[in-house]
């Protein structure tokens, strides 16, 4: 089984139209279906780059919080690690029993 990797470029085209292109919404289309991870920095990457946009003008805050939501995946987090555990509960990913 093949799992795709998105990085932070490519999921950062599906937020601004003008940087969208066939090649990528397509990956988009195939993380709908089948899923992807992403590297470990991917969510700093993408809300700096946010940030960064909201600044020059580009967009607006609302804009900034409405596309980390789009592209936020869902994940569980299993660890034996109390402090990892804490921490994790407190961005709001699930914890595995």
């Amino acid at each position: 089984m093949i799992v795709l990797v998105v990085d932070a470029s490519i999921a950062l085209t599906w937020c601004f139209e003008d940087e969208v292109t066939a090649e990528t919404e397509a990956i988009g289309t195939r993380v709908d279906s089948e899923g992807a991870i992403v590297p470990g920095l991917w969510r700093l990457e993408v809300a700096n780059t946010l940030l960064l946009a909201e600044r020059c003008g580009r967009i607006d805050r609302s804009d900034v919080e409405q596309r980390l939501e789009l592209l936020r995946q869902d994940v569980e987090l299993a660890t034996l690690d109390r402090d990892l555990r804490r921490a994790a509960r407190k961005m709001g990913v699930a914890i595995v029993p």
